[in-house]
């Protein structure tokens, strides 16, 4: 079993396996912060995604479903995917101790949101990722 190191990032509480090495903080939204972190011993760069009160609600429980489920499947280089999935463990393995999740995904290098919405897209960097979009959807239809 792993260990976990707890810290703090953004004014919000970590605490993730020893295997990962969280090097910054990527950004944060109503769902979740996004961290840039590297495996330990290795190169391999990945983001890390704490989910941000997962079952305050039945909806964000959902969401979270959903979200976990749709990403497993996901097996093409135009898709993201699941890499891990993981919750500190706590003493008492209660329901209200379950409160974090946390997912890994392979890390990328552009947010398309932050793409699209900061630069002046040329015609042909629409249709590159047009291309990529529909290739994405081709598979999964």
């Amino acid at each position: 079993m792993s260990k976990f190191t707890k810290f703090v990032m953004d004014e919000k509480a970590w605490e993730v396996p020893d295997v990962y090495e969280i090097e910054r903080l990527l950004g944060a939204g109503s769902f979740g912060q996004v961290s840039k972190a590297k495996l330990r011993g290795g190169d391999v760069n990945v983001a890390i995604k704490k989910l941000l009160q997962p079952f305050e609600t039945a909806e964000h429980a959902k969401r979270v479903y959903r979200e976990i489920r749709l990403l497993k499947h996901m097996d093409h280089p135009n898709v993201i995917s699941l890499l891990d999935v993981f919750h500190p463990s706590s003493p008492s393995p209660t329901l209200e101790n379950f409160q974090q999740v946390y997912l890994v995904t392979h890390l990328m290098d552009a947010d398309l949101h932050k793409t699209i919405r900061s630069l002046k897209l040329s015609h042909n960097q629409i249709r590159v990722i047009l291309y990529q979009i529909l290739r994405g959807l081709k598979v999964y239809s």
